[in-house]
């Protein structure tokens, strides 16, 4: 199995166990590079967001507070225009006023997509109290993150890159 399909079929389930996904165009042709579960009977779980950029993370930790919550940002440069409501209230959200935020933040780099949308931004998350941030690059990283994130009830910024949803696990 490649990481598209690990990350598909871990979304499925987490639909069916009740979360939700929240992020911008997700329904759109490819459903993200394929790791959204397209099938009719998933589409009760997955909210698209209105293209305001900066929202998406305000409205994941609002519903995060609710159920477990996917947020997807299609470009990892969103990561910076969504910064406040991740660092100042999910991450805080246990140490400050003892309540699980559990959010795990996919969000997507790519390259060749111009000036803005390319490449890396994960690292202004590093070392943010409360937050963990990894970088899982085949099913079993992926697979394994996202298991924790289940038991942990953490918010998690999981960084991708679309250069490796046709990684398999022996590939690394």
């Amino acid at each position: 199995m490649i990481l598209s399909e690990t990350i598909r079929a871990m979304t499925a389930q987490h639909i069916k166990e009740g979360g939700i996904v929240i992020g911008q165009c997700l329904t759109a042709v490819g459903w993200v590079q394929n790791t959204v579960p397209s099938e009719p009977e998933y589409r009760h779980g997955i909210k698209e967001l209105p293209m305001t950029d900066i929202a998406g993370a305000g409205f994941a930790v609002g519903a995060a507070l609710l159920k477990p919550t996917i947020l997807i940002l299609r470009f990892q440069s969103f990561l910076w225009l969504n910064a406040s409501p991740i660092v100042n209230y999910a991450a805080k959200c246990r140490s400050v006023w003892g309540v699980d935020c559990p959010l795990f933040v996919r969000a997507i780099a790519s390259e060749g997509c111009g000036p803005i949308h390319s490449g890396y931004h994960d690292g202004i998350f590093d070392g943010v109290d409360g937050l963990l941030v990894s970088r899982p690059r085949t099913p079993r990283q992926f697979a394994k993150l996202f298991d924790l994130w289940n038991r942990e009830k953490n918010p998690v910024i999981c960084s991708e890159h679309r250069s490796d949803y046709n990684n398999e696990d022996r590939q690394l």
